[in-house]
């Protein structure tokens, strides 16, 4: 079983700790599924720039890594930029995120 830790300061993102070892960290998402629930746990903390970031480093390791993966992240984002254009009446601008 491995342990990981999460230190928060004033709710502002310090450590992580993973099987004692001590990383500083400047953000972190931790998304859970509860067995025979529809539900589950949705925690972020950090700037969400560097959320937006690191969600997009996580597809582009699973473009490599976990192609399944990738492709399902893929159909989702288009899924919430469907649904915030209906909610918004208008199409999202351009992002300008670098990597």
């Amino acid at each position: 079983m491995r342990e990981i830790k999460v230190l928060l300061k004033d709710d502002t993102p310090e450590l992580v700790e993973i099987d004692g070892e001590k990383v500083p960290i400047e953000a972190f998402v931790l998304l859970t599924s509860v067995p025979q629930r529809d539900s589950g746990h949705f925690l972020a903390f950090g700037n969400s720039d560097t959320i937006g970031k690191m969600f997009y480093s996580f597809w582009r390791w699973s473009v490599s890594e976990s192609p399944e993966l990738a492709y399902v992240q893929e159909c989702v984002s288009k899924d919430i930029c469907s649904d915030a254009d209906k909610a918004r009446g208008t199409v999202y601008f351009e992002s300008k995120m670098t990597n």
